[in-house]
This record gives C-alpha cells, sequence and structure tokens, in this order.
C-alpha cells in the first residue's frame, strides 16, 4: 500500500516472507522484466529477501532496495520511498 502510495503503480505484494517458484512462474508468465524486492529489515525480512533473489537472480533483472534507518517499508514516508524508488524505476 505504501509504495501505491508513493505513485508506484506496479508493485506485488507478498504475504510476510512467503515467495514461492510459483510466484515467480507467475511473474514470468506476465511478462515481468524486473524486481526490486523491498522487504523488513528484521531478520525473516533479511532471510527473504536472499531467498527471493537466489529464486529470481537471473530470470529477471534483479535489485534489492534496503532502506534507511532500518525502517519497514510500511513505515517509510511515501515522498522518501518516490525518491528511493526514482533511482530504479
Amino acid at each position: 500500500m505504501r509504495l501505491w502510495e508513493a505513485g508506484v503503480k506496479n508493485a506485488v505484494a507478498i504475504l510476510g516472507t512467503g515467495f514461492s517458484k510459483q510466484h515467480k512462474l507467475l511473474l514470468h508468465k506476465v511478462g515481468c522484466q524486473r524486481i526490486i524486492c523491498v522487504l523488513d529489515p528484521d531478520e525473516a525480512g533479511q532471510k527473504a529477501t536472499s531467498g527471493v533473489e537466489k529464486m529470481c537472480k537471473g530470470y529477471f533483472d534483479y535489485r534489492t532496495v534496503t532502506l534507511p534507518d532500518g525502517k519497514d517499508p510500511g513505515d517509510t514516508d511515501p515522498a522518501q520511498l518516490r525518491l528511493i524508488f526514482k533511482e530504479f524505476l
């Protein structure tokens, strides 16, 4: 939701940290070319980020975004997200 508020309209959210091969296949099927992964900075989020990267790097243009000050995406101001994602989009 926070990315939508920031003007990033082509985002997909996963539930918690669950990203599977089915997710990867669906993204590929709909024509996704780039994945910019931004998950929570806690241990679970970092582990999930690593898993998404292993699954997607080589199939997509894959990038990871680490938010400043160790913030969660949902706690980051939309204006700040807009500036961060401007670099990638």
